[in-house]
């Protein structure tokens, strides 16, 4: 763990008092009044000149209020962090033979370290004060007032560190597990001519779904064309200009979207972003398609190069959200002439049984759709959720013709709205082996995690999954 110098204090603690002050303990021995502080900002260390997300908000002046925010809930500790130590260092860069014979690769290498990233979106104490918001006070008034109606019954949460606190709900949920600069926050850069939602006529636009440092919550970005103002926006519902929930728009300023720091990327948006009710029943109550890598930050802050043919991986006892008894996770590089969305895949190189996290959901009844294109080499599997068996014997090699697929209930053609290789002509939709088949239903409380299994019956040695997307459909009963 890193040593911090602030121009105040060293080390902070907030705790409640029975006068319902909050104090910072410093040094853990001098108790300050929070509303007795204007200002917290940071000086590097000299022996380690990393310069992480947090201390970049407490220095960056537009940025005050969220940063006593971030301090005072604790979730500043949790930014104090660059790379995982116990990282297996003999693995860094080695080679790696995996059975990708449908693919034609069998060469990848394992990532040097394991990063530890983060993206956040940050309001600025000029958006704050527009929506009257001009001190802490006011912030966690807000807080409370936007989560204790999702949330009553955590109501009298006061201690603001307590992951169940109004503010401390308010602020995690701005924080994402990996690093993302603006072009990755959705597919809007290299691989826009692959998305079909971009051209006129289509039903979509391009979408990616994220995880958050808040428990339970998910978040949406998604990047409309023909919108003014252009760019990327967060928990926004609708198509481009045709929308029934606005969303926060992402800021541009003098030095662009990026903010860099040593361990991440912070943005900055122009209203206040909260996990309420508009969000988990109208943004978020809608058809989710998840690419597998966006399952774990993990996979996320891989760095591979674009083009490569080769995988890149990490040991599976280091890949979060993933539980499986393959050696390895490893994931391709982008090739937008693939028949895979977003041009990539998640391999297991020979496993048996993958158990992945799935992302939080909000309240309903849903429906998950694997994608996947078949083939010979593909194997036979079994699905559970939350250990509930689902469907067996689902077979990715079977050749389905578009007759076969719309004669069945629980398959599907590929979606309509990405294509290969950037032709019109080529959707998923258009590829008579591109499918999604139903693996499973169930009910999401929004209160805990859930879980897919996969399970490979099949014993064809030549098996291999590629793990492409998931959707997740919400039913109405």
């Amino acid at each position: 763990m890193r040593r911090l110098f602030l121009s105040l204090f060293v080390a902070i603690a907030a705790v409640p008092t029975l006068q319902a002050q909050q104090l910072l303990i410093v040094n853990d021995n001098v108790a300050i009044d929070i509303h007795d502080i204007d200002h917290i900002s940071y000086a590097a260390d000299p022996e380690t000149p990393y310069l992480l997300t947090g201390e970049m908000l407490a220095v960056d002046p537009k940025t005050t209020l969220f940063s006593q925010a971030l301090q005072l809930t604790g979730m500043a500790d949790s930014l104090l962090v660059y790379e995982d130590e116990n990282y297996p260092t003999n693995l860094s860069g080695q080679m790696f033979t995996a059975h990708t014979k449908a693919e034609g690769y069998e060469r990848g290498y394992y990532q040097t370290s394991r990063p530890r990233r983060f993206t956040m979106f940050v309001e600025t104490d000029s958006v704050f004060r527009a929506a009257g918001i001009n001190n802490i006070d006011d912030l966690k008034a807000w807080a409370k007032k936007t989560y204790d109606e999702v949330y009553p019954q955590d109501a009298s949460v006061s201690n603001p560190t307590d992951r169940r606190n109004s503010l401390n709900r308010f602020v995690s949920y701005h924080i994402l597990r990996h690093a993302a600069g603006y072009t990755s926050l959705t597919p809007t850069n290299d691989f826009n001519t692959t998305m079909a939602s971009w051209w006129p006529g289509t039903t979509r636009d391009v979408t990616t779904y994220y995880e958050t440092l808040m428990p339970y919550a998910s978040l949406k970005c998604s990047y409309p064309r023909d919108v003014n103002p252009d760019g990327i926006y967060l928990n926004r519902r609708g198509l481009r200009n045709d929308c029934t929930v606005r969303g926060i728009h992402i800021m541009k300023d003098e030095g662009g979207y990026d903010h860099w720091t040593d361990n991440g990327c912070y943005f900055y948006i122009d209203n206040l972003l909260a996990y309420d009710k508009t969000t988990q029943e109208q943004v978020l109550y809608d058809l989710w398609r998840v690419d597998f890598k966006t399952l774990s930050p993990d996979l996320l802050n891989i760095g591979f190069r674009y083009g490569d043919e080769i995988l890149y991986g990490l040991p599976s006892a280091f890949v979060d959200n993933f539980e499986t008894d393959a050696e390895l996770v490893a994931i391709s590089s982008h090739h937008f002439w693939w028949n895979t969305y977003e041009g990539d895949a998640v391999y297991c190189p020979n496993m048996s049984r993958l158990t992945v996290k799935l992302p939080p959901l909000p309240q309903a009844n849903w429906q998950v759709r694997f994608g996947y294109t078949s083939n010979a080499e593909r194997p036979v599997i079994n699905t559970y959720i939350n250990g509930v068996p689902q469907f067996t014997n689902i077979d990715l090699r079977a050749f389905k013709t578009f007759e076969d697929v719309d004669a069945d209930p629980n398959l599907f053609r590929g979606p309509d709205d990405y294509c290969q290789g950037g032709s019109p002509e080529n959707t998923l939709s258009n590829l008579v082996n591109n499918h999604r088949v139903v693996v499973g239903n169930f009910y999401a409380n929004g209160e805990q995690d859930n879980y897919l299994t996969i399970e490979v019956v099949s014993n064809d040695d030549s098996s291999y999954l590629p793990l492409d997307y998931l959707e997740f459909v919400p039913v109405i009963q």
